[in-house]
């Protein structure tokens, strides 16, 4: 029986008894062999999946936005089991990006109709990311983040306003040593982001991810530290028209190791935060993830 674990608190929809019914309603007229998971009190996504892999779960089901997939991605990649993936999440990157439609209706049919096939995960040290690694004010904006969710709820109105709130305050920049594919290079940075995918990249209309659609990663580094200069590459990224030297610089490599001057350092891995041991490299997992998708058109 398939598995679909349920975060309640995703993305602006209904929450709790609402949401599990719309569910299972949506399996239910499609005939799926699923049962609806709620991690128990206290218990965290990840401690969810893990406790039902370990009772003999084959596939897993995230219900809820990226962080709720990469919640359950890490045990599915280490168990080899299969993830399939329902969007109820703000952005649903990773599913926008691997075919997987967002309304509900049409994911749970996706679930029912359509096999899983290997995606490539990237890593870095050693933690698994689907989307994005990134230092600097990334991890920043998702304190600020978390603070209007609270007041404000989950959407993307309040994701956009947590940018603003971060950079009306002057970024600290970063001393950073990086190499890219044995090439030392050093930089001074307030943000250094690495996309695993170029989806989220793509919708910001930016210029050479030729390379990066090859195999390899895409590190974005902002190049400026001014409060001015960094709301002006805000607000032209998020128009589609920010340009490649003024506003940013993208480099690409398959692999990609970061050395701050700290021995930790924050790091956002698919919008969650933690303190990571330097220096940090990324590059690609041995092994796929088996994700339930539409086959790869090009």
């Amino acid at each position: 029986m398939m598995k679909v674990v349920l975060n309640v608190h995703a993305g602006d929809g209904p929450e709790g008894d609402d949401r599990v019914q719309q569910l299972q309603q949506a399996l239910k007229a499609h005939a799926l062999d699923a049962q609806v998971e709620i991690p128990n009190d206290g218990e965290s996504l990840t401690e969810c999946a893990e406790r039902l892999l370990y009772a003999g779960a084959q596939t897993l089901v995230a219900a809820g936005g990226d962080g709720t997939i990469a919640a359950l991605a890490g045990p599915c990649h280490a168990a080899g089991a299969v993830l399939g993936v329902i969007p109820m999440g703000t952005f649903n990157y990773f599913a926008r990006a691997h075919g997987i439609p967002e309304a509900l209706d049409d994911a749970v049919k996706t679930l029912a109709h359509t096999s899983s096939r290997p995606v490539t995960l990237g890593r870095v040290n050693d933690r698994i990311f689907l989307n994005n690694a990134s230092i600097g004010l990334y991890p920043t904006i998702l304190r600020a983040r978390e603070d209007v969710y609270a007041r404000y709820g989950r959407s993307r109105f309040a994701a956009y306003w947590s940018v603003l709130k971060t950079l009306g305050r002057r970024p600290r920049s970063m001393r950073l040593d990086i190499t890219l594919d044995g090439v030392d290079h050093q930089m001074s940075t307030p943000l250094a982001f690495v996309a695993a995918s170029a989806y989220q990249l793509d919708e910001f209309g930016l210029d050479g991810l030729q390379d990066h659609r090859n195999g390899s990663f895409a590190l974005l580094i902002a190049p400026q530290v001014t409060q001015s200069a960094m709301l002006r590459t805000a607000g032209r990224l998020a128009v589609g028209l920010a340009e490649k030297g003024p506003d940013y610089m993208l480099y690409t490599a398959r692999d990609i190791v970061i050395r701050p001057r700290l021995a930790k350092i924050l790091v956002a891995c698919d919008g969650e935060k933690m303190q990571m041991d330097t220096p940090l490299r990324m590059r690609q997992d041995d092994r796929p993830l088996h994700l339930i998708a539409p086959q790869e058109t090009s």
